[in-house]
């Protein structure tokens, strides 16, 4: 229908790692990130055989969705870090990008459609303001959460939480 968010098609879900999508999605974009001189930092990426059950192209599309808007928007010769846990029932991913950040008062913005943080984060750098509205879409649908906030690293600050499989 008309009135559904982009991004919002039917999930093909199956039980996946989410670790290793993000893992994937790294790599996919690491020799880009070396040509812009930011740096991926995957210190904070705990080791897990974490499962959940989603779809693994639509969660794919979300983490590269945050790659390019941390390869748009943080200054050249900045830093993208990245931090995957677990508690047994959620599974916890946190990006972190250095300058420069939204302001504040446009973070309980972010996700909504068609939203620009400021007049810089345009289409001319290639941006739709549909982005983070689509991660969010696809995160609810995961049965998960997804806030913003300002990053210690002076950037932006994305939290995700997703759902895991129950262990038996």
């Amino acid at each position: 229908t008309l009135d559904r968010e982009p991004g919002s098609a039917d999930l093909d879900m199956a039980v996946l790692s989410p670790l290793a999508i993000v893992e994937e999605t790294i790599e996919a974009f690491r020799e880009r990130y070396a040509e812009a001189k930011i740096e991926i930092d995957t210190a904070g990426l705990a080791k897990g055989n974490w499962r959940g059950r989603g779809d693994a192209g639509r969660l794919a599309q979300v983490f590269a969705n945050l790659f390019e808007n941390t390869l748009r928007y943080t200054d050249r010769g900045g830093r993208l870090r990245i931090a995957a846990r677990a508690d047994g029932q959620r599974f916890f991913l946190q990006f972190d990008d250095t300058a420069p950040a939204p302001p504040p008062s446009a973070l309980p913005r972010l996700f909504e459609r068609f939203f620009r943080a400021e007049p810089s984060r345009s289409r001319e750098l290639g941006g739709s303001g549909l982005g983070l509205a689509i991660c969010k879409t696809l995160i609810e649908a995961h049965g998960g959460r997804i806030a913003a906030a300002q990053s210690k690293l002076g950037g932006l600050s994305i939290r995700i939480e997703l759902p895991l499989e129950r262990s038996v």
